[in-house]
């Protein structure tokens, strides 16, 4: 994990990400509402013309009172009279049908907007009340998030029903036509949306979180456990039930159920860094564990745990939404409501993390934990450094040594850290919450970011006595970097075809590892694709994949524009059994394409004066 910048979220990229596409949600009541009552005065008007002419051309009824029927005939409307059983039971069962029908579809419309707007108050009162304490939080987003649940669910079948609707009606009212397949495409869409969202309403959240890394019970780290324990007995609360001990670079708690090498773990658990308490010195070490065990004490761990499956549920719902195409308006009304919860969840994560730096300096001292801040994000910075360098690196990997290259470079680089850019907005890494920006938590320790005895810490490395106090310390960390060294080979060597437009035999070779040349026997000839292009008998001359402007596959016909003029295409019928033909012509063209932007930044970089390569 590394450090990030702290983004400041205005009101005005509020407004414009999450409010006005909220309000896409009215598009469709709106409209159908509009449409629908439109109908019903045309269909009054035609009910009311033929009711007027078939009394006036009635001989059987005396002029006097023919001039009374018409007057109520001309004054109520159609659609209202038939709201009397006994008139209506003299209208033709079809002509109910369709007005009454009319009538529901106005009374729906109605409804989704007047729900809309009784939606938009009340959740916006819920997340003001969660803005007030982690309680109020808990439970404003546990009724938030059941009548948002209940709201969408209702606007989902709502607006499909007006939808298949209108796609009847649109068409029939003013074309005199209807559409079946329109309508059974409509109504097809609308219930797989809804479907969806059935499945997510009711799907099971999971809060685990995988953790790598070492247990450590007491025998393996009695010094640790002991200091912890005092820790915790001074701040008056209980102590983790578990410790696991990574090389991730940050420190955390939880209570909620985490995964360590299959095993579910239950409790409250405390991740620390081997890594991390090398570098920090006893009274670094003190401050950052007493500052972790606050959380525990403020109870902020347990609604955490009960507020995350909440959240879960929530995105779970929303990504039904967003999958179902015509609820999007709907989706995009619930996540104005989920990122204003992360407004208030962030404004409450930032209020606990001040308060536990308060406790930790009563544990400790304030400049311990100004200068446990400033060494722990030294070290993510240039741990992040480090491993970027790697990455960029154009060639093989064969031995990476993350974990040396830092630890023989990480005392040079702490004493600079504090003249490095934007220090002032960076946050530490955390798998839950979001951090105050290190200049904020600085200042409430009294302390400046150029501080003098801030940079006399960081000129000094840390003692790491918490970390020689866990028997077999070093073992577990050179068993844990191992493999993460390993797993990062790994994922940049296949990284690394998607860095070359090859210009020489040992690029080449790096590409062809992933994308050999193959070939597809055809009925017209022979196609050939490699990492650069194609090339097939009939064509006038090869394709490369830098002329290839655009492909489309239509009824077994793939056609490719080329930039410079003209188009080829390819029948994959003729290719009888290579059913993965489409999709490979697709990989290496998707992999090409990844080069070239990959070059064309390269370039870009090099020319605004940044290292575009490095070195291993």
């Amino acid at each position: 994990m590394t450090a990030e910048p702290h983004d400041d979220f205005s009101k005005l990229s509020f407004v414009k990400t999450f409010l006005l596409p909220a309000l896409s949600v009215f598009l469709v009541p709106a409209f159908a509402f509009a449409f629908f009552w439109h109908a019903q005065g045309r269909m009054d008007a035609e009910a009311r013309d033929a009711m007027v002419s078939a009394i006036r051309s009635d001989p059987t009824i005396d002029p006097n009172e023919k001039d009374a029927l018409v007057l109520i005939y001309e004054s109520v409307p159609f659609s209202e009279m038939i709201k009397d059983p006994q008139f209506a039971a003299g209208v033709d069962g079809e002509v109910l049908f369709q007005h009454r029908s009319i009538e529901w579809l106005k009374i729906t419309s109605v409804a989704c907007i007047t729900s809309g707007v009784a939606m938009f108050v009340i959740g916006f009162l819920a997340v003001i009340a969660s803005t007030r304490s982690q309680m109020a939080q808990y439970v404003s987003l546990a009724v938030g998030w059941n009548v948002l649940r209940v709201f969408g669910a209702f606007q989902a079948v709502a607006q499909v029903t007006l939808l298949v609707s209108l796609s009847f009606w649109v068409t029939a009212l003013w074309f005199n036509v209807y559409i079946p397949k329109l309508i059974i495409v409509v109504a097809l869409v609308g219930l797989a949306a809804i479907w969806g969202l059935l499945k997510a309403i009711f799907a099971p959240a999971r809060t685990e979180l995988e953790l790598e890394g070492q247990l450590l019970d007491r025998q393996a780290a009695p010094k640790l456990w002991a200091d912890l324990q005092q820790i915790c007995d001074q701040l008056e609360t209980q102590a983790p039930s578990q410790i696991v001990a990574g090389i991730d670079d940050n420190f955390f708690v939880t209570e909620a159920p985490v995964m360590l090498d299959g095993k579910r773990l239950k409790g409250r658990t405390l991740y620390v860094s081997l890594a991390l308490l090398k570098q920090l010195n006893g009274e670094e070490t003190r401050a950052v564990i007493a500052h972790e065990m606050a959380h525990f004490s403020g109870n902020d761990t347990h609604y955490s745990k009960r507020i995350s499956p909440l959240l879960q549920r929530f995105d779970n719902y929303l990504g039904a939404l967003y999958e179902g195409a015509i609820t999007k308006p709907i989706y995009s009304f619930m996540m104005c409501f989920r990122g204003l919860y992360a407004l208030s969840l962030g404004k409450i994560s930032r209020e606990r993390e001040f308060r536990a730096d308060l406790i930790a300096a009563g544990v400790a001292s304030n400049r311990s934990v100004a200068s446990a801040l400033m060494r722990t994000l030294a070290y993510s910075t240039y741990r992040y450094q480090i491993e970027q360098d790697l990455f960029d690196f154009e060639g093989s990997l064969e031995d990476a040594k993350i974990a040396s290259r830092i630890e023989n470079g990480f005392g040079q680089f702490a004493p600079s850290f504090i003249g490095s850019e934007n220090i002032s907005s960076l946050q530490t890494a955390h798998p839950f919450d979001s951090h105050p920006p290190l200049s904020e938590r600085l200042d409430a320790m009294g302390y400046r970011i150029d501080a003098p005895e801030l940079q006399q810490d960081l000129s000094l490395p840390g003692d790491g006595s918490w970390y020689h106090g866990i028997v077999n310390a070093s073992s577990y960390e050179a068993s844990q970097w191992s493999q993460y060294e390993s797993n990062f080979r790994e994922v940049h060597a296949r990284s690394l075809p998607y860095r070359f437009l090859p210009s020489n035999d040992q690029e080449r070779d790096v590409v062809e590892q992933l994308f050999p040349p193959v070939t597809y026997e055809g009925k017209k000839g022979t196609l050939v694709i490699d990492c650069l292009g194609m090339a097939y008998d009939p064509w006038k001359s090869e394709m490369p994949f830098s002329d290839a402007e655009s492909m489309s596959l239509e009824n077994n016909v793939l056609t490719i524009e080329r930039k410079s003029g003209g188009a080829e295409s390819l029948k994959t019928g003729h290719f009888r059994g290579n059913t993965d033909l489409v999709d490979t012509i697709n990989r290496y063209f998707v992999r090409y394409a990844a080069a070239a932007d990959f070059q064309q930044h390269r370039l870009a970089d090099q020319g605004d004066g940044s290292d575009g390569g490095s070195t291993a």
